[in-house]
């Protein structure tokens, strides 16, 4: 330990013996300790003659000290003098033997296995997000542990989020993909949702995803005005009446616009392949959905955009749907599209290990920016330049939950309650 000389004599805090006064100027190092942060204390200086040892039961010699004073090599000082340099590598030392061991992150996850659970079946949107952090997200866990996939498809996701919610283990090694828009029925009040969608614990997500209204090219369609205007009904088709891709439609339909939405198909695909065989004509989808599934609908110009609806920021030129919509409608809207601006969370069960939870989120954060991930991203057609972490994605969820007007939700609700099942 470092001591910065006393003015006067003192008890030496040390060895409670008395230090002398010395006229060296304490300042620099006073000034190196504080900024080290180490402590002070008064300087000792000892000019205590050297005792040798004196073995049990013989006695010391009176003159012994006398004696020594004659032979003792000449000395500059009794004390030594610490440098600046050399306080630095003490304190440097001192730190590194003091210090606790840090834990090692590798030990959470070495030897594991993280499973990733998708909310929809395989080969739609929401799975292939899963299927892409699945193969990503491993290289950028230390530890690096086996990652496995599954699917619990049901609800629109909130099947897979009640059991997250409720059944899943909270030690980090399962994580879910539940979809979209799951958070949503905590406002529709579903009675089957045994969840509060702000208390889960988000990973992270790829960000906003921009929608549109596709419909097929021989429709006529080629505009929203087209679409207003149409003297027959247009379908469109979707999965869940809480899903996006069927609440859409059938707002513009309790707008007053000629067009009918069906729910019930069980996947992206089977939606798709309706309209190949003109069963519905068009579907509220993002470009990624269709390219996942059936992108040859969209390089033959079997479908074609029509509309942005929602999300990101769209390509093209084409018109903005809440422009052509009522008031009211466009309140509700800002509700039913809310989750394309937060995009497909990653989610963990509340209260999962911090340990865990912060060393995947930390992961998830490094996986954005790995251009492998990013290329394998562009690849598949999804968007993923604007990613967000996991407490920025709990945010933006609150905000929506918690800011939504009660009108618009009850109108919201409306919407859903008046649904139309494919037969």
């Amino acid at each position: 330990m470092l001591f910065a000389f006393a003015e006067s004599p003192r008890q030496c805090p040390t060895l409670g013996v008395r230090n002398q006064p010395s006229s060296a100027e304490p300042a620099p190092f006073a000034r190196i300790a504080a900024a080290a942060g180490a402590p002070t204390a008064p300087q000792c200086r000892f000019d205590l003659p050297f005792r040798r040892a004196v073995p049990s039961g013989q006695e010391r010699d009176p003159d012994a000290r006398r004696r020594a004073r004659h032979h003792r090599a000449p000395r500059e000082d009794s004390m030594r003098i610490i440098t600046p340099f050399a306080f630095a590598v003490t304190v440097a030392a001192a730190a590194t033997v003091q210090a606790p061991a840090p834990a090692v992150a590798a030990d959470v996850f070495a030897g594991k296995q993280l499973t990733i659970i998708a909310g929809y079946r395989p080969g739609g949107g929401v799975d292939n997000n899963a299927r892409l952090v699945g193969a990503h997200i491993g290289r950028h866990i230390p530890g690096a542990p086996t990652i496995i996939n599954k699917n619990m498809p049901g609800a629109g996701g909130a099947r897979l989020a009640n059991w997250l919610y409720n059944k899943a283990d909270k030690d980090g090694l399962t994580v879910a993909v539940p979809g979209r828009s799951w958070m949503m029925s905590r406002l529709l009040k579903d009675p089957g949702v045994r969840f509060d969608p702000l208390k889960f614990d988000y990973i992270g997500s790829l960000g906003p995803v921009p929608y549109y209204l596709f419909v097929r090219a021989d429709s006529g369609i080629r505009s929203l005005d087209d679409l207003k205007k149409s003297k027959r009904e247009v379908v469109f088709g979707g999965l869940t009446k809480r899903a996006s891709n069927y609440v859409v439609p059938a707002l513009l339909g309790a707008d007053g616009w000629p067009v009918k939405a069906l729910h019930g198909y069980k996947g992206t695909a089977n939606i798709l392949l309706a309209i190949e065989q003109k069963e519905v004509v068009g579907m509220y989808a993002s470009y990624s959905t269709i390219q996942n599934n059936r992108g040859d609908l969209i390089d033959n110009k079997v479908l074609v955009p029509i509309a942005s609806a929602g999300g990101g920021k769209a390509s093209g030129k084409l018109q903005a749907l809440p422009e052509y919509m009522s008031a009211k409608a466009r309140g509700v809207y800002k509700l039913v599209t809310a989750p394309s601006t937060w995009g497909v969370p990653v989610v963990a069960p509340p209260g999962t290990d911090e340990e865990a939870l912060s060393i995947l989120r930390a992961a998830y954060d490094r996986m954005v920016k790995d251009p492998a991930f990013l290329a394998d991203a562009k690849k598949r057609g999804i968007e993923a330049e604007q990613p967000n972490t996991g407490p920025e994605v709990q945010a933006v969820i609150a905000d929506v939950l918690n800011g939504a007007d009660e009108d618009s939700v009850k109108a919201y609700l409306a919407y859903v309650q008046r649904t139309t099942k494919k037969k």
